[in-house]
């Protein structure tokens, strides 16, 4: 916000919340609640690896190791009702992870 001066300010706000409007209006209350479910499951499996969430300053063969690895737990049920879950389970769990980040502008 620093680099926005003056009157222009006002307008750059405005673009954000009409971007953040039109993200929230195209998407359903139940994708929203699944991808915040999953991103809470996330930070504190990362806390536990000592991982930042967004997984800055590691190489994508770490990355790879700690999402795969994060994708085992989701798989197990470890995250529900202890049964193991399908595939679109995972999917959704990874695809929660992904999106958070790249509404944050981390991937």
């Amino acid at each position: 916000m620093r680099r926005v001066q003056g009157p222009r300010k006002i307008g750059f706000v405005c673009d954000i919340l009409l971007a953040w409007g039109t993200i929230a209006d195209g998407v359903t209350v139940q994708t929203l609640k699944t991808r915040q479910r999953y991103w809470k499951h996330w930070t504190g499996y990362c806390q536990q690896c000592n991982t930042d969430p967004s997984l800055t300053g590691l190489s994508p063969c770490e990355r790879a190791v700690i999402l795969t690895a994060f994708a085992a737990r989701v798989w197990t049920g470890a995250y529900g009702c202890r049964d193991q879950v399908k595939v679109r389970g995972v999917t959704d769990a990874l695809a929660a992870i992904y999106k958070t980040c790249k509404l944050v502008g981390q991937c």
